[in-house]
């Protein structure tokens, strides 16, 4: 069975025809980039000056524009996606980048000029139902009027951007996506060495990471330069905008206070005893000492999940809350907006790409058959069905929801499927062994993610005390932030210290990890909620799903049931996961010894 759906999934590729322009991408890309002169010519100079219905007109307007180009922006980004290295689409994406600057600077005037706008000006304005699709994102984007520059200053970074930020980024993705290690017999990717790391035989598991521990090591001191001259770069301009910190920008653009962030982050690691817990029991179960080789080895027995099962689960679970989410889903394979087969050159990373408003996404996953791949398409789905519902209901400015509310369709639908493959479990056995998946799964999505937001964090303090983040002395960072979390109960060795350098959230952005750890929160929250009463959540839910930007978290979250202002939120939600851990300690409990009587053979009581 799993043979036939491993070729079925080495079928399952994407097909970019429909975002193909017909001309070429060149001459798209200058077609678009003389109708962006054209509306600079006509609207700079003139913001401030324009009344509601016409500023409704020019943002109209800006939005087809932006739609056009991140149309063929996405294809070149999903070209190069499926080949890191081809010299096709490096090129391709080095012509999108440099098109994506110029229309950039050209249409910066927009957001300059409504930033310059008085207060009580553009309060005004907003007031004004002309204005009501935009009146959120108009009103959010105000909030970076303390960080903005001139706009001679914003062009001059702006420009830098292609050698900088860019160039090390791509530098980066090369390096690391290009990694084969030939591992008794068999080439594999750093996605299948991570997969390698679940398998039931101990010795297995150990080799995978000792392999993929010296193929980073081979990349360490290049992967080093990368990330010190990005953090240099972040540090240089947060400095030029005035920001109060390396996270600042990351918490502004979530809309959300870095109080609330900080609160967040200290409840999480008030609870790391909750994972250690685990793993000492865990420790007893395997018989052997833990180390991160071992994290997530099973407890038991684990079903493979063909593509095709996957697939099926999802959709079945989404058409369970509505019948419009599941059809949603099952579109990506009637479409041809999902790659699943692994293979040398594709990006290891899993994810969700939102093309523009007015196209579907795609999907991009490495699939091998294993319970967390058949997890990991649920999270990337999750986040289609989203892009899917909220593109058709809002417009090309304001259909993305910050990144900390865009984690949460994804991170529910990954909850929901791994609970209806705990409910379908064949024995007992089996459902130890998922509920064990389901826990440590969650432990990924909220204490790892708090680790590497704690790194993160020391990356930075170290590069603005002067420090130069050299591989080591990251390797080190790397290890301080793990040890805080696991303490004594999971050891980590030697070929664990490099481990920082597949994370490529802490490459591509910064401080992106913690949005996962806040979603999944949010989601052992409203998990609870659905359970209360699945209707009226599910009513709430698909309402949700179609707001995108248009609101900011604190009241999109409200209206699912979720007080982001309570001041015990985070505290309930790490008991909702504490409640998890507790059911499967139950499940993993040993048996008791045989009572014996006074002169007989044992028996059973």
């Amino acid at each position: 069975m799993i043979e036939a759906e491993e070729a079925s999934r080495a079928d399952v590729r994407w097909d970019l025809t429909p975002l193909e322009p017909a001309a070429g991408s060149e001459e798209a890309f200058r077609e678009l980039l003389d109708r962006c002169a054209a509306f600079r010519d006509t609207y700079e100079s003139r913001v401030a000056t324009l009344d509601p219905r016409d500023l409704r007109s020019l943002l109209d307007e800006l939005g087809e524009l932006w739609n056009e180009l991140s149309r063929l922006a996405a294809y070149a980004t999903l070209r190069l996606a499926v080949a890191v290295a081809g010299t096709e689409e490096i090129e391709l994406a080095t012509t999108a980048d440099a098109a994506l600057a110029d229309a950039a600077d050209l249409l910066r005037f927009v957001e300059l000029e409504w930033l310059a706008v008085a207060e009580d000006a553009a309060a005004a304005q907003l007031k004004d139902a002309a204005l009501e699709p935009y009146r959120h994102s108009l009103g959010a984007r105000r909030r970076l009027r303390p960080h903005t520059l001139s706009a001679a200053e914003e062009r001059a970074l702006a420009a830098r951007d292609a050698a900088a930020e860019d160039a090390w980024i791509a530098l980066y993705d090369q390096t690391i996506t290009t990694v084969a290690v030939d591992l008794a017999g068999s080439v594999l990717t750093i996605d299948e060495l991570l997969t390698r790391l679940r398998d039931p035989v101990a010795a297995r598991r150990h080799a995978a990471l000792e392999a993929l521990g010296a193929a980073l090591r081979e990349r360490l001191s290049t992967i080093a330069h990368c990330y010190d001259s990005l953090v240099a770069d972040r540090l240089a301009v947060d400095e030029l905008r005035a920001f109060d910190g390396p996270r600042a920008a990351r918490d502004l653009e979530n809309e959300l206070p870095s109080a609330a962030v900080d609160r967040m982050l200290a409840a999480v690691e008030d609870a790391y005893p909750l994972a250690r817990e685990w793993f000492e029991r865990k420790e007893r179960l395997l018989g052997l000492p833990l180390t991160t080789a071992d994290e997530h080895a099973p407890v038991g027995p684990l079903p493979e999940v063909g593509f095709t099962a996957a697939i099926a689960t999802v959709t079945e679970v989404l058409d369970g809350l509505d019948p419009r989410l599941g059809s949603a889903a099952r579109r990506f394979v009637e479409e041809s907006r999902i790659d699943a087969a692994p293979r040398a050159g594709k990006a290891g990373n899993a994810l969700c790409l939102n093309v523009s408003q007015d196209r579907d996404p795609y999907v991009l996953v490495n699939y091998t058959g294993r319970l967390s791949d058949a997890l990991k398409l649920a999270h990337e789905l999750g986040h289609g069905v989203h892009h899917a519902l909220a593109r058709q209901a809002q417009t090309p400015l304001t259909f993305e929801a910050p990144v900390a509310v865009s984690e949460i369709p994804s991170t529910l639908t990954e909850l929901l499927v791994a609970a209806e493959l705990i409910a379908r479990a064949a024995d007992d056995d089996v459902r130890r062994a998922l509920l064990a998946e389901r826990v440590e799964a969650s432990f990924d999505a909220i204490f790892r993610q708090v680790v590497m937001t704690r790194y993160e964090q020391a990356a930075y303090e170290t590069r603005a005390a002067g420090q130069p983040l050299l591989a080591e002395r990251l390797c080190e960072l790397w290890l301080d932030a793990n040890r805080r979390y696991y303490g004594t109960s999971v050891s980590l060795p030697d070929a664990y210290a490099p481990g920082w350098a597949y994370v490529a959230h802490l490459v591509h952005g910064r401080f992106y990890n913690y949005s996962y750890a806040f979603a999944q929160l949010a989601c052992l929250i409203l998990r609870a909620r659905l359970h209360d009463d699945r209707d009226a959540f599910a009513r709430r839910y698909v309402a949700f799903l179609t707001k995108g930007g248009s609101q900011g978290p604190v009241q999109q979250l409200a209206e699912l049931g979720v007080d982001l202002e309570a001041g015990d939120v985070w505290e309930r939600a790490l008991d909702e996961l504490a409640s998890l851990v507790r059911e499967l300690l139950a499940a993993t409990e040993p048996s008791p010894p045989p009572h014996r009587g006074g002169g007989g053979d044992g028996v059973r009581a």
